[in-house]
């Protein structure tokens, strides 16, 4: 699927940001250790979408170089919706499904000498694209499904595929089980196949922006979040 299509802006050219109507709210989260920030960018205070994105992208930026660790809502809130400043949307808040994350990521995220959480090493991201390489090839076996987009997430990989589902229970069992059935084929003693990213408010890392996580070092940097697909 042609991942440009629809209004999907950009950080370095290629965002996953889909916005489903001129008058959907974006959400961004600014995480740092224990500090969140939330911000809401609703259409009505600004001029086009493209001012809306400009805005988040500008707000974005600025965080992630005062070290934050950036993110975004990625399924489409409700054009009615009405959030409280500082307060994460909930699951009523979301209007539908239209993107689906598969989050493959090490199980153990500590150094192995120092113990501390660290970034992920070349080797460790070599072995996780090999799994997430593999998981993509099932899902296009078994569903025919081609993901739109492929994300090296700083310490692991994300694969996103094109979601149509209401925001109700039943997706969300769904979703659960499939992310289940994901990590109990593809899941190791070193690799893990998130089960936990299956909320409607569900959020993903913003592209274009540094994955600060940890403690880095030589062999562990930290990352720019990046397309691969």
């Amino acid at each position: 699927m042609d991942i440009t299509s629809g209004a999907i802006m950009a950080i370095a050219d290629t965002w996953l940001i889909k916005i489903a109507s001129d008058s959907q709210p974006l959400e961004l989260r600014a995480i740092k250790a224990s500090k969140i920030l939330i911000r809401h960018f609703y259409p009505k205070d600004f001029t086009s979408t493209d001012a809306i994105c400009l805005a988040f992208e500008k707000a974005a930026l600025e965080l992630n170089a005062r070290d934050f660790n950036i993110y975004y809502v990625f399924n489409p809130i409700r054009d009615d919706a009405v959030i409280a400043e500082g307060k994460a949307c909930k699951s009523s808040d979301i209007a539908f499904r239209d993107l689906l994350l598969i989050d493959i990521d090490r199980r153990d995220k500590k150094h192995p000498s120092t113990g501390e959480t660290c970034p992920a090493s070349d080797d460790e991201l070599v072995m996780l694209e090999s799994v997430c390489d593999d998981v993509a090839a099932y899902l296009k076996r078994k569903f025919g499904e081609i993901p739109i987009a492929k994300v090296m997430s700083g310490n692991g990989y994300h694969l996103y595929y094109d979601l149509d589902l209401p925001n109700d229970s039943q997706s969300t069992r769904v979703v659960k089980e499939l992310l289940r059935t994901l990590e109990n084929l593809f899941g190791t003693d070193t690799c893990e196949i998130d089960t936990g990213v299956f909320d409607a408010p569900r959020i993903t890392k913003v592209l274009g922006c540094i994955a600060r996580k940890g403690t880095a070092s030589g062999d562990r940097p930290y990352r720019e979040v990046k397309l691969c697909l």
